[in-house]
């Protein structure tokens, strides 16, 4: 997997490490939840901040954080079906891993056109885009579908 979410905006350090493997267990039943009540999280942190930007950045950079985190359990459940399927040597879990890394370099390069000229409309609409990359790639792995 790839380092966590660094916001072109924004720079903080990576956290979360270490409760993926118990949360990938539990499987399925807990992750949509979890999601959930992290997008409501997310849309109240975006409403009590309407007129700060800023503070959206902030509230989109959070978000993304927790939804890396959601994809890192979403991925390691995947990978372990795969394990449990075809073995750990198997070509199909080398294939998974391949997909994962172009899946993480096709969101940055979609999201980085998000840019445009740079300020924190730009930084919130590259958040936007990353988000919905997350939900989707999230739902996918969740559900095996690459």
């Amino acid at each position: 997997m790839r380092q966590p979410h660094t916001s072109w905006f924004t720079a903080r350090s990576p956290s979360g490490a270490g409760s993926a493997g118990l949360l990938a267990v539990l499987g399925l039943a807990l992750l949509a939840p979890l999601q959930a009540h992290s997008k409501a999280n997310y849309k109240a942190c975006m409403h009590q901040r309407a007129d700060d930007m800023l503070g959206q950045v902030k509230c989109g950079d959070a978000e993304i954080r927790r939804q890396e985190a959601l994809l890192a359990r979403a991925y390691q459940k995947a990978r372990g079906a795969f394990v449990e399927e075809y073995g750990a040597g198997h070509a199909m879990l080398s294939h998974l891993q391949k997909n994962q890394a172009a899946w993480e370099k096709y969101r940055e390069s979609l999201c980085a056109l998000q840019i445009g000229s740079g300020g924190l409309s730009s930084a919130i609409m590259y958040n936007e885009c990353q988000l919905n990359l997350l939900e989707q790639r999230i739902d996918a792995l969740n559900h095996q579908r690459f």
